[in-house]
């Protein structure tokens, strides 16, 4: 097990089934789903319908129940994709590279969500989890959560490991 940092939003609990998904879709399903709709394109192109995967597929689309609607999008993307706009697990930087680990975290939340760096609502997780071997698609790793080491106040957290980086800045409100 190595231990990983993440910007934890208050309003979701993390546990061993929790992803990650790329910036830009609603939520993890609709990430899934564009996944799920690049894994079937060339079987709508070449009109293959009667395959078992466009089949599944169709299924999904055509179901009108929302909770099962999530449930075959995830029990499709766990059986046929395993990557894309959607992870295998969360993304997060190693922590043993300690303060380069705080820094690119800083960094990337900086330039995608600077509010995030100042609100009450996050907080930075510390945690034991397992490596998935996967890069997430900015280059931070994607582990899978196991348990939880400590949860730290953002500015706490940035003021002890990023405290003699000039150009970060890290103040309270």
């Amino acid at each position: 097990m190595a231990k990983y940092i993440r910007l934890q939003n208050k309003k979701y609990e993390i546990n061993e089934n929790s992803k990650s998904f790329e910036w830009g879709y609603a939520d993890l399903h609709d990430a899934m789903m564009h996944d799920i709709e690049a894994k079937v394109e060339g079987y709508i192109e070449f009109e293959e319908f009667d395959h078992p995967i466009y089949k599944q597929y169709a299924a999904i689309i055509e179901e009108e129940n929302e909770d099962l609607q999530k449930q075959m999008i995830e029990e499709f993307w766990e059986e046929h994709c395993r990557w894309g706009m959607a992870l295998p697990g969360v993304s997060c930087y190693r922590f043993e590279e300690g303060e380069e680990a705080a820094e690119k975290l800083y960094n990337y939340f900086a330039e995608r969500d600077p509010d995030a760096l100042q609100s009450d609502e996050y907080y930075v997780l510390i945690f034991e989890g397992e490596d998935t071997g996967i890069d997430g698609h900015n280059g931070e790793n994607v582990a899978v959560w196991k348990k939880d080491i400590e949860r730290v106040p953002v500015t706490e957290f940035f003021r002890k490991y990023l405290m003699n980086k000039s150009k970060l800045t890290v103040t309270e409100e």
